[in-house]
């Protein structure tokens, strides 16, 4: 008796995060696919809005400077300015700040070079997923020289 393929056992399956990724490395891992054809799904993964969160990969926002900080900004005797300096970057509102700034910031680098990669992975053909890739480079670009 010959034995028959459903389609569930032909088809691939949809899955997401972790069960997509652990699909994707067994094909590469069986030969399946080479190692470019897994790069280019990978980025086709990531620059889906729904499954790879592609949406989320925006310029993330600054938080707001303290009141204490825009205070001491604000004083235009630099003696005085210099003397209350200590003072204000010694509170932990404004240290919490700059280190939120600085995570902010790496974040946005981060997310530009993965775009940049992604970007290469890309086929050179499909020039709609190479624009959209890099409408949110120059998005990132431009945000991070603002």
């Amino acid at each position: 008796m010959q034995e028959t393929n459903t389609a569930s056992e032909t088809e691939t399956p949809v899955c997401f995060g972790k069960e997509k990724m652990k699909l994707l490395l067994q094909t590469l891992w069986d030969g399946k696919i080479t190692c470019a054809e897994f790069k280019q799904e990978i980025a086709y993964w990531a620059l889906d809005d729904k499954l790879g969160g592609f949406d989320e990969i925006r310029p993330k926002l600054e938080s707001s400077k303290p009141f204490e900080l825009r205070e001491w900004e604000l004083i235009s005797d630099w003696k005085e300015k210099n003397k209350r300096k200590k003072e204000v970057f010694g509170l932990p509102a404004v240290k919490r700040y700059f280190a939120e700034i600085a995570f902010v910031k790496q974040q946005n680098r981060d997310n530009l070079r993965w775009l940049e990669v992604i970007l290469s992975y890309l086929p050179g053909g499909d020039t709609t997923t190479q624009e959209k890739a890099t409408q949110r480079i120059l998005e990132l670009k431009d945000f991070l020289r603002g």
